[in-house]
Protein backbone atom coordinates (compact mmCIF):
# COMPACT_ATOMS: atom_id res chain seq x y z
CA UNK A 1 0.00 0.00 0.00
CA UNK A 2 2.59 2.36 1.38
CA UNK A 3 4.41 1.84 -2.02
CA UNK A 4 1.70 2.34 -4.53
CA UNK A 5 0.95 5.57 -2.47
CA UNK A 6 4.74 6.25 -2.98
CA UNK A 7 4.70 5.55 -6.76
CA UNK A 8 1.51 8.00 -7.45
CA UNK A 9 3.46 10.87 -5.67
CA UNK A 10 6.18 10.52 -7.21
CA UNK A 11 4.02 10.30 -10.70
CA UNK A 12 2.45 13.57 -9.75
CA UNK A 13 5.58 15.44 -8.49
CA UNK A 14 8.82 14.18 -10.78
CA UNK A 15 12.16 14.90 -9.29
CA UNK A 16 14.51 17.58 -10.19
CA UNK A 17 17.71 16.94 -11.36
CA UNK A 18 20.68 16.72 -8.66
CA UNK A 19 22.33 20.34 -7.89
CA UNK A 20 25.92 20.95 -8.93
CA UNK A 21 28.45 20.56 -6.64
CA UNK A 22 29.06 23.07 -4.07
CA UNK A 23 25.66 24.64 -4.52
CA UNK A 24 22.88 22.32 -3.08
CA UNK A 25 25.12 19.29 -1.94
CA UNK A 26 28.66 18.70 -1.26
CA UNK A 27 31.32 17.95 -4.03
CA UNK A 28 31.45 13.91 -2.60
CA UNK A 29 28.68 12.05 -1.58
CA UNK A 30 28.96 10.97 1.75
CA UNK A 31 28.21 7.46 2.88
CA UNK A 32 25.42 5.66 3.17
CA UNK A 33 24.40 5.13 6.65
CA UNK A 34 23.97 1.44 7.44
CA UNK A 35 20.91 -0.20 8.12
CA UNK A 36 20.25 -3.31 9.95
CA UNK A 37 18.61 -6.13 7.92
CA UNK A 38 15.03 -5.68 8.01
CA UNK A 39 14.58 -2.45 9.70
CA UNK A 40 12.68 -0.06 8.24
CA UNK A 41 12.25 4.12 8.41
CA UNK A 42 10.58 6.68 7.32
CA UNK A 43 11.14 10.42 5.55
CA UNK A 44 9.94 13.36 5.08
CA UNK A 45 8.37 14.14 1.71
CA UNK A 46 6.81 17.48 1.26
CA UNK A 47 5.63 18.40 -1.53
CA UNK A 48 6.57 22.16 -1.22
CA UNK A 49 10.21 21.91 0.17
CA UNK A 50 10.98 18.23 -0.44
CA UNK A 51 12.72 17.73 2.78
CA UNK A 52 13.58 13.94 3.04
CA UNK A 53 15.54 12.08 6.14
CA UNK A 54 13.68 12.13 9.03
CA UNK A 55 13.93 8.91 10.56
CA UNK A 56 10.22 7.50 12.39
CA UNK A 57 11.32 7.50 15.63
CA UNK A 58 12.68 11.11 15.42
CA UNK A 59 10.53 14.18 16.33
CA UNK A 60 9.86 16.92 13.52
CA UNK A 61 13.30 19.18 12.71
CA UNK A 62 13.74 22.43 14.64
CA UNK A 63 12.20 25.29 12.78
CA UNK A 64 14.85 26.78 10.67
CA UNK A 65 16.29 30.71 11.51
CA UNK A 66 13.98 31.99 9.08
CA UNK A 67 10.98 30.57 10.45
CA UNK A 68 9.82 33.47 13.02
CA UNK A 69 7.24 34.02 15.89
CA UNK A 70 3.82 35.03 13.88
CA UNK A 71 1.93 37.64 15.47
CA UNK A 72 0.18 35.73 18.01
CA UNK A 73 3.22 34.19 19.37
CA UNK A 74 3.04 30.93 18.23
CA UNK A 75 5.84 29.40 15.87
CA UNK A 76 5.06 27.87 12.71
CA UNK A 77 6.29 24.28 11.79
CA UNK A 78 8.95 24.29 9.55
CA UNK A 79 7.34 24.12 6.51
CA UNK A 80 3.62 24.51 5.99
CA UNK A 81 3.16 22.19 3.39
CA UNK A 82 4.08 19.26 5.66
CA UNK A 83 1.42 17.31 4.86
CA UNK A 84 1.67 13.70 6.09
CA UNK A 85 4.72 11.28 7.19
CA UNK A 86 5.65 8.17 4.41
CA UNK A 87 7.46 4.77 4.35
CA UNK A 88 10.37 4.31 1.97
CA UNK A 89 13.72 3.46 2.09
CA UNK A 90 16.24 6.27 3.65
CA UNK A 91 17.45 7.94 0.76
CA UNK A 92 21.48 10.19 1.30
CA UNK A 93 21.00 13.47 2.21
CA UNK A 94 23.94 13.53 0.07
CA UNK A 95 22.32 12.49 -3.35
CA UNK A 96 18.17 13.46 -2.14
CA UNK A 97 17.55 16.12 -4.87
CA UNK A 98 17.10 19.40 -2.43
CA UNK A 99 13.24 21.47 -3.53
CA UNK A 100 13.68 24.97 -3.43
CA UNK A 101 11.29 26.59 -0.49
CA UNK A 102 9.33 28.42 -2.51
CA UNK A 103 7.44 30.98 -0.12
CA UNK A 104 11.31 31.67 1.11
CA UNK A 105 12.02 32.78 -2.41
CA UNK A 106 8.88 34.70 -3.13
CA UNK A 107 9.89 36.56 0.05
CA UNK A 108 13.63 37.16 -1.07
CA UNK A 109 12.34 38.17 -4.43
CA UNK A 110 9.82 40.43 -2.43
CA UNK A 111 12.38 41.82 0.08
CA UNK A 112 14.52 42.78 -2.87
CA UNK A 113 12.38 44.49 -4.61
CA UNK A 114 11.61 46.80 -1.82
CA UNK A 115 15.08 47.54 -0.86
CA UNK A 116 15.63 48.63 -4.66
CA UNK A 117 12.58 50.58 -4.66
CA UNK A 118 13.14 52.09 -1.22
CA UNK A 119 16.81 52.96 -2.66
CA UNK A 120 15.33 54.52 -6.15
CA UNK A 121 13.35 56.93 -3.67
CA UNK A 122 16.30 58.12 -1.25
CA UNK A 123 15.57 55.69 1.77
CA UNK A 124 17.84 53.75 2.99
CA UNK A 125 17.40 50.28 2.24
CA UNK A 126 17.49 48.03 5.25
CA UNK A 127 18.94 44.32 5.96
CA UNK A 128 22.07 43.36 5.48
CA UNK A 129 25.04 45.14 4.15
CA UNK A 130 24.95 42.76 0.88
CA UNK A 131 21.03 43.61 0.66
CA UNK A 132 22.14 47.72 1.07
CA UNK A 133 25.11 47.37 -1.41
CA UNK A 134 22.93 45.39 -3.86
CA UNK A 135 20.22 48.05 -3.51
CA UNK A 136 22.48 51.08 -4.33
CA UNK A 137 23.89 49.01 -7.54
CA UNK A 138 21.00 47.39 -9.04
CA UNK A 139 18.03 49.55 -10.89
CA UNK A 140 15.24 50.05 -9.27
CA UNK A 141 12.70 47.79 -9.73
CA UNK A 142 8.60 47.70 -9.83
CA UNK A 143 6.94 47.21 -6.39
CA UNK A 144 5.88 44.33 -4.50
CA UNK A 145 2.83 42.38 -7.06
CA UNK A 146 1.10 41.70 -3.92
CA UNK A 147 0.41 45.14 -2.54
CA UNK A 148 1.13 47.17 0.75
CA UNK A 149 -0.03 44.51 2.46
CA UNK A 150 2.90 42.08 1.78
CA UNK A 151 3.91 40.01 4.59
CA UNK A 152 7.54 39.63 2.93
CA UNK A 153 8.71 43.61 3.64
CA UNK A 154 12.13 43.46 5.28
CA UNK A 155 11.02 46.86 6.71
CA UNK A 156 11.55 49.53 4.00
CA UNK A 157 8.11 51.16 2.99
CA UNK A 158 7.46 53.35 -0.21
CA UNK A 159 7.53 56.76 0.82
CA UNK A 160 4.62 58.31 2.68
CA UNK A 161 2.67 55.10 3.34
CA UNK A 162 2.67 54.79 6.78
CA UNK A 163 3.66 56.83 9.86
CA UNK A 164 6.75 57.06 11.21
CA UNK A 165 5.76 57.27 14.81
CA UNK A 166 9.16 58.30 16.42
CA UNK A 167 12.89 59.01 15.82
CA UNK A 168 14.96 56.12 14.81
CA UNK A 169 11.77 53.92 14.35
CA UNK A 170 11.76 51.87 11.00
CA UNK A 171 9.01 53.59 8.27
CA UNK A 172 6.30 51.13 9.02
CA UNK A 173 6.17 51.42 12.85
CA UNK A 174 3.31 52.55 14.46
CA UNK A 175 3.27 53.61 18.49
CA UNK A 176 0.32 52.22 20.04
CA UNK A 177 -3.30 54.07 19.25
CA UNK A 178 -1.34 55.42 15.85
CA UNK A 179 -3.76 54.72 13.39
CA UNK A 180 -1.47 53.45 9.84
CA UNK A 181 -4.40 53.46 7.81
CA UNK A 182 -3.86 54.57 4.22
CA UNK A 183 -6.50 58.30 4.89
CA UNK A 184 -3.62 59.04 7.81
CA UNK A 185 -1.13 58.67 5.88
CA UNK A 186 -2.90 61.02 2.69
CA UNK A 187 -3.45 63.45 5.40
CA UNK A 188 0.66 63.25 7.04
CA UNK A 189 1.96 63.38 3.33
CA UNK A 190 -0.73 65.12 1.08
CA UNK A 191 -2.91 66.78 3.42
CA UNK A 192 -3.80 69.24 0.92
CA UNK A 193 -4.79 66.26 -1.73
CA UNK A 194 -6.61 64.81 0.26
CA UNK A 195 -8.43 67.21 1.97
CA UNK A 196 -9.81 69.12 -1.82
CA UNK A 197 -12.85 69.33 -2.54
CA UNK A 198 -14.45 68.88 1.37
CA UNK A 199 -18.46 69.97 1.29
CA UNK A 200 -19.01 72.52 3.56
CA UNK A 201 -22.41 73.89 5.08
CA UNK A 202 -21.88 76.89 6.72
CA UNK A 203 -24.49 78.09 9.40
CA UNK A 204 -24.93 81.26 9.96
CA UNK A 205 -26.82 84.87 10.30
CA UNK A 206 -27.73 86.16 6.84
CA UNK A 207 -24.93 86.50 4.75
CA UNK A 208 -26.53 89.47 3.07
CA UNK A 209 -26.15 91.75 6.26
CA UNK A 210 -22.65 91.09 7.55
CA UNK A 211 -19.33 93.45 7.62
CA UNK A 212 -16.79 91.88 5.20
CA UNK A 213 -13.78 93.44 6.62
CA UNK A 214 -14.70 92.80 10.12
CA UNK A 215 -16.80 89.09 10.11
CA UNK A 216 -14.41 85.96 10.90
CA UNK A 217 -16.67 84.03 9.38
CA UNK A 218 -16.44 85.89 5.94
CA UNK A 219 -13.05 85.29 6.29
CA UNK A 220 -13.42 81.52 7.19
CA UNK A 221 -15.36 81.32 3.51
CA UNK A 222 -13.07 82.94 1.61
CA UNK A 223 -10.27 80.55 2.87
CA UNK A 224 -12.08 77.73 2.32
CA UNK A 225 -13.48 78.45 -0.75
CA UNK A 226 -9.94 78.94 -1.78
CA UNK A 227 -8.79 75.59 -0.68
CA UNK A 228 -11.45 74.43 -3.28
CA UNK A 229 -13.92 73.48 -0.90
CA UNK A 230 -17.76 73.50 -1.63
CA UNK A 231 -19.53 75.87 0.26
CA UNK A 232 -23.57 76.20 1.16
CA UNK A 233 -25.17 79.10 3.22
CA UNK A 234 -28.59 78.25 5.34
CA UNK A 235 -30.00 79.76 8.48
CA UNK A 236 -30.50 78.49 12.05
CA UNK A 237 -34.29 78.38 11.41
CA UNK A 238 -33.69 76.15 8.16
CA UNK A 239 -32.96 72.87 10.17
CA UNK A 240 -35.35 70.33 10.23
CA UNK A 241 -34.87 67.08 12.35
CA UNK A 242 -36.97 64.18 10.24
CA UNK A 243 -37.29 60.65 11.11
CA UNK A 244 -33.54 60.67 12.33
CA UNK A 245 -32.09 62.67 9.80
CA UNK A 246 -30.81 66.09 10.12
CA UNK A 247 -32.12 68.08 6.99
CA UNK A 248 -31.67 72.02 6.10
CA UNK A 249 -32.57 73.98 2.97
CA UNK A 250 -29.39 75.30 1.55
CA UNK A 251 -28.09 77.04 -1.02
CA UNK A 252 -25.14 76.96 -2.62
CA UNK A 253 -22.75 80.21 -2.19
CA UNK A 254 -19.46 82.05 -3.47
CA UNK A 255 -18.08 84.93 -1.62
CA UNK A 256 -15.78 87.77 -2.69
CA UNK A 257 -14.22 91.06 -1.18
CA UNK A 258 -16.65 93.36 -2.83
CA UNK A 259 -18.26 95.51 -1.02
CA UNK A 260 -22.53 95.29 -2.33
CA UNK A 261 -20.95 92.25 -3.82
CA UNK A 262 -19.91 90.01 -1.79
CA UNK A 263 -21.94 86.88 -2.43
CA UNK A 264 -23.56 84.68 -4.38
CA UNK A 265 -26.33 82.79 -4.01
CA UNK A 266 -27.49 79.51 -5.71
CA UNK A 267 -30.95 77.97 -5.64
CA UNK A 268 -32.26 76.60 -2.65
CA UNK A 269 -32.58 73.56 -2.34
CA UNK A 270 -33.61 70.25 0.79
CA UNK A 271 -30.06 68.75 2.19
CA UNK A 272 -29.48 65.85 4.18
CA UNK A 273 -26.60 67.38 6.28
CA UNK A 274 -25.06 63.99 7.03
CA UNK A 275 -23.74 64.19 3.53
CA UNK A 276 -21.68 67.30 4.19
CA UNK A 277 -17.49 66.79 5.27
CA UNK A 278 -18.15 69.77 7.71
CA UNK A 279 -20.60 71.73 9.50
CA UNK A 280 -19.63 75.80 10.68
CA UNK A 281 -21.94 76.16 13.53
CA UNK A 282 -21.55 80.35 13.20
CA UNK A 283 -24.60 81.81 14.27
CA UNK A 284 -23.94 84.91 16.47
CA UNK A 285 -25.84 84.41 20.03
CA UNK A 286 -27.86 84.59 22.34
CA UNK A 287 -27.30 81.34 23.77
CA UNK A 288 -30.88 80.59 24.16
CA UNK A 289 -33.24 77.80 24.00
CA UNK A 290 -33.05 78.66 20.30
CA UNK A 291 -29.22 77.69 20.58
CA UNK A 292 -29.36 74.78 22.51
CA UNK A 293 -31.83 73.10 20.08
CA UNK A 294 -29.63 73.92 17.39
CA UNK A 295 -26.86 72.10 18.91
CA UNK A 296 -29.06 69.36 20.00
CA UNK A 297 -30.13 68.79 16.54
CA UNK A 298 -26.53 68.93 15.04
CA UNK A 299 -25.08 66.48 17.56
CA UNK A 300 -26.76 64.00 15.58
CA UNK A 301 -24.20 63.67 12.66
CA UNK A 302 -21.31 64.48 14.84
CA UNK A 303 -19.05 63.38 14.38
CA UNK A 304 -19.71 61.53 10.97
CA UNK A 305 -19.77 65.20 9.91
CA UNK A 306 -17.81 67.12 11.70
CA UNK A 307 -19.06 70.26 13.55
CA UNK A 308 -17.03 73.15 14.55
CA UNK A 309 -17.39 73.38 17.14
CA UNK A 310 -18.69 70.18 18.84
CA UNK A 311 -22.39 70.98 19.58
CA UNK A 312 -22.39 68.69 22.39
CA UNK A 313 -19.81 70.80 24.14
CA UNK A 314 -20.70 74.31 22.65
CA UNK A 315 -24.01 73.44 24.62
CA UNK A 316 -21.84 72.24 27.91
CA UNK A 317 -19.42 75.27 28.09
CA UNK A 318 -21.29 78.47 28.14
CA UNK A 319 -18.92 81.37 27.78
CA UNK A 320 -19.94 83.02 31.61
CA UNK A 321 -20.37 79.03 32.98
CA UNK A 322 -17.27 77.48 31.18
CA UNK A 323 -15.10 79.96 32.54
CA UNK A 324 -15.88 79.02 36.04
CA UNK A 325 -13.48 75.98 36.34
CA UNK A 326 -10.38 77.84 36.52
CA UNK A 327 -11.55 79.84 39.23
CA UNK A 328 -7.42 80.39 40.27
CA UNK A 329 -7.49 82.42 36.69
CA UNK A 330 -10.35 84.60 37.52
CA UNK A 331 -11.03 87.64 39.45
CA UNK A 332 -13.21 87.00 42.32
CA UNK A 333 -16.42 86.14 40.31
CA UNK A 334 -20.22 85.10 41.44
CA UNK A 335 -23.01 84.00 39.71
CA UNK A 336 -26.58 84.15 41.83
CA UNK A 337 -30.21 85.79 41.89
CA UNK A 338 -29.76 86.81 45.47
CA UNK A 339 -29.82 90.45 46.14
CA UNK A 340 -28.45 89.92 49.84
CA UNK A 341 -25.28 88.02 48.11
CA UNK A 342 -24.76 90.60 45.38
CA UNK A 343 -24.78 93.35 47.96
CA UNK A 344 -22.33 91.57 50.22
CA UNK A 345 -20.15 91.29 47.44
CA UNK A 346 -20.63 94.93 46.38
CA UNK A 347 -19.81 95.69 49.80
CA UNK A 348 -16.18 93.73 49.61
CA UNK A 349 -15.27 95.47 46.42
CA UNK A 350 -16.96 98.63 45.90
CA UNK A 351 -16.62 98.71 42.33
CA UNK A 352 -18.32 95.68 40.77
CA UNK A 353 -19.26 94.66 36.97
CA UNK A 354 -23.00 93.42 36.54
CA UNK A 355 -23.60 90.79 33.51
CA UNK A 356 -26.58 88.95 32.07
CA UNK A 357 -25.45 84.91 32.18
CA UNK A 358 -26.29 84.69 28.50
CA UNK A 359 -25.73 87.90 26.64
CA UNK A 360 -23.35 88.70 24.18
CA UNK A 361 -21.67 91.44 22.25
CA UNK A 362 -21.29 93.57 25.69
CA UNK A 363 -24.99 94.15 25.92
CA UNK A 364 -26.61 94.67 29.37
CA UNK A 365 -22.94 95.04 30.98
CA UNK A 366 -22.85 97.37 33.82
CA UNK A 367 -20.24 99.24 35.73
CA UNK A 368 -21.56 100.21 39.34
CA UNK A 369 -19.43 102.24 41.60
CA UNK A 370 -19.41 102.38 45.12
CA UNK A 371 -21.74 105.54 45.42
CA UNK A 372 -23.95 104.49 42.54
CA UNK A 373 -27.59 104.24 44.05
CA UNK A 374 -29.34 102.16 41.00
CA UNK A 375 -27.98 98.44 42.34
CA UNK A 376 -31.45 97.83 43.26
CA UNK A 377 -33.41 99.61 40.30
CA UNK A 378 -30.81 97.26 37.96
CA UNK A 379 -31.59 93.70 39.78
CA UNK A 380 -35.50 94.62 39.66
CA UNK A 381 -35.10 95.25 35.90
CA UNK A 382 -33.16 92.02 35.48
CA UNK A 383 -35.67 90.07 37.28
CA UNK A 384 -38.28 91.26 35.15
CA UNK A 385 -36.56 90.40 31.85
CA UNK A 386 -34.99 87.36 32.63
CA UNK A 387 -35.08 84.08 35.28
CA UNK A 388 -31.28 83.98 34.73
CA UNK A 389 -29.35 84.57 37.69
CA UNK A 390 -26.26 87.19 36.67
CA UNK A 391 -22.55 87.34 36.90
CA UNK A 392 -20.98 89.96 39.18
CA UNK A 393 -17.45 90.26 38.96
CA UNK A 394 -14.66 92.10 40.59
CA UNK A 395 -14.23 95.70 38.34
CA UNK A 396 -10.34 95.56 37.17
CA UNK A 397 -9.46 99.04 36.38
CA UNK A 398 -6.59 97.31 33.94
CA UNK A 399 -9.77 97.75 31.46
CA UNK A 400 -9.18 101.04 30.48
CA UNK A 401 -5.81 99.64 28.90
CA UNK A 402 -7.99 97.27 26.73
CA UNK A 403 -9.56 93.91 27.12
CA UNK A 404 -7.49 91.33 25.58
CA UNK A 405 -9.04 88.85 22.69
CA UNK A 406 -6.81 85.43 22.39
CA UNK A 407 -7.34 83.35 19.51
CA UNK A 408 -6.81 79.55 20.03
CA UNK A 409 -6.62 76.55 17.80
CA UNK A 410 -7.36 73.31 18.73
CA UNK A 411 -6.14 74.51 22.24
CA UNK A 412 -2.92 76.42 21.29
CA UNK A 413 -2.56 80.30 21.49
CA UNK A 414 -1.95 81.57 18.16
CA UNK A 415 -2.00 85.33 18.26
CA UNK A 416 -4.20 88.03 20.24
CA UNK A 417 -5.72 91.42 19.34
CA UNK A 418 -6.04 94.22 22.23
CA UNK A 419 -9.67 95.96 22.54
CA UNK A 420 -9.67 99.86 23.73
CA UNK A 421 -13.22 100.63 25.15
CA UNK A 422 -14.48 103.74 24.04
CA UNK A 423 -13.85 107.20 26.16
CA UNK A 424 -16.62 107.13 29.08
CA UNK A 425 -17.39 103.78 28.66
CA UNK A 426 -16.43 100.42 30.76
CA UNK A 427 -17.05 98.31 27.38
CA UNK A 428 -14.63 97.31 25.16
CA UNK A 429 -16.47 95.14 22.52
CA UNK A 430 -16.08 96.36 18.87
CA UNK A 431 -19.96 95.58 18.89
CA UNK A 432 -20.33 99.22 20.94
CA UNK A 433 -17.46 101.02 19.99
CA UNK A 434 -14.30 99.14 21.28
CA UNK A 435 -10.85 100.36 19.24
CA UNK A 436 -8.61 97.50 17.85
CA UNK A 437 -5.18 97.89 18.82
CA UNK A 438 -2.00 95.24 17.80
CA UNK A 439 -0.63 93.10 21.59
CA UNK A 440 2.06 90.81 22.65
CA UNK A 441 1.02 87.82 24.14
CA UNK A 442 2.67 87.53 27.97
CA UNK A 443 4.37 85.26 29.94
CA UNK A 444 0.75 85.25 32.02
CA UNK A 445 -1.04 85.18 28.66
CA UNK A 446 0.54 81.85 27.89
CA UNK A 447 0.21 80.67 31.40
CA UNK A 448 -3.78 80.91 31.02
CA UNK A 449 -3.45 79.54 27.27
CA UNK A 450 -1.47 76.50 28.82
CA UNK A 451 -3.44 76.05 31.42
CA UNK A 452 -7.30 75.75 29.87
CA UNK A 453 -5.73 74.92 26.36
CA UNK A 454 -5.98 70.66 26.76
CA UNK A 455 -9.66 71.10 28.18
CA UNK A 456 -10.40 72.71 24.82
CA UNK A 457 -8.51 70.51 22.60
CA UNK A 458 -10.23 67.46 24.37
CA UNK A 459 -13.97 68.72 23.60
CA UNK A 460 -13.32 68.96 20.57
CA UNK A 461 -13.20 72.78 20.38
CA UNK A 462 -11.10 74.01 17.46
CA UNK A 463 -11.93 77.71 17.20
CA UNK A 464 -12.09 79.54 20.29
CA UNK A 465 -11.70 83.24 21.89
CA UNK A 466 -10.74 84.18 25.27
CA UNK A 467 -11.50 87.63 27.06
CA UNK A 468 -8.08 88.35 29.19
CA UNK A 469 -7.70 91.07 31.28
CA UNK A 470 -5.15 92.25 32.85
CA UNK A 471 -4.06 89.08 34.72
CA UNK A 472 -7.14 87.89 34.57
CA UNK A 473 -9.01 85.29 32.61
CA UNK A 474 -12.76 86.68 32.25
CA UNK A 475 -14.49 85.05 29.51
CA UNK A 476 -13.99 81.95 27.44
CA UNK A 477 -16.45 82.41 23.75
CA UNK A 478 -16.87 79.01 22.49
CA UNK A 479 -20.01 79.55 20.46
CA UNK A 480 -18.83 82.06 18.01
CA UNK A 481 -15.50 83.73 18.12
CA UNK A 482 -14.55 86.42 16.25
CA UNK A 483 -11.41 88.89 15.80
CA UNK A 484 -9.55 87.03 12.89
CA UNK A 485 -10.20 89.91 10.01
CA UNK A 486 -8.34 92.38 13.34
CA UNK A 487 -5.25 90.67 13.68
CA UNK A 488 -4.83 89.90 10.33
CA UNK A 489 -4.72 93.58 9.60
CA UNK A 490 -2.52 94.55 12.72
CA UNK A 491 -0.01 91.23 13.31
CA UNK A 492 -0.42 89.95 9.22
CA UNK A 493 -1.33 86.35 11.12
CA UNK A 494 -4.00 84.82 8.68
CA UNK A 495 -5.04 82.36 11.71
CA UNK A 496 -8.22 81.19 9.02
CA UNK A 497 -5.57 79.25 7.70
CA UNK A 498 -4.83 77.68 10.47
CA UNK A 499 -8.06 76.77 11.54
CA UNK A 500 -8.92 75.16 7.95
CA UNK A 501 -5.62 73.21 8.85
CA UNK A 502 -6.81 71.99 11.83
CA UNK A 503 -10.50 70.81 10.43
CA UNK A 504 -8.99 69.38 7.20
CA UNK A 505 -6.56 67.04 9.80
CA UNK A 506 -10.03 65.21 11.74
CA UNK A 507 -11.78 64.80 8.09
Amino acid sequence: RHRAARRRWRARHPRRPAAPPGRHRPASPAPARARSPGSRSRRCCCPRCGRRGTPACSPPPPAAPRDRPNRRGRRPPPCAGWSHWRRGSRASPARAPIRRNRPAARAAACRRRRCRAAAANGHAAGGSANARRASRERPPAAPCRTGSSCRHDSGVRPPGQWRTARAGAPPWYSAPGNATTAGNARRRHGASSMAKGLKVAVQMDPIQGINIDGDSTFALMLEAQARGHQLWHYHVKDLTLASGKVLARMQPVEVRREKGNHFTLGESALHDLSTMDVVLMRQDPPFDMAYITATHILEHIHPKTLVVNDPAHVRNAPEKLFVMQFPELMPDTIITHDPLEVRAFRKKHGDIIVKPLFGNGGAGVFHLRPDDGNLNALLELYAERSREPLMIQQYLPAVRKGDKRIILVDGVAMGAINRVPAEGESRSNMHVGGRPEAVALTPRDREICERIGPELKARGLIFVGIDVIGDYLTEINVTSPTGLQELARFDGIHLEKAIWDAIESKR
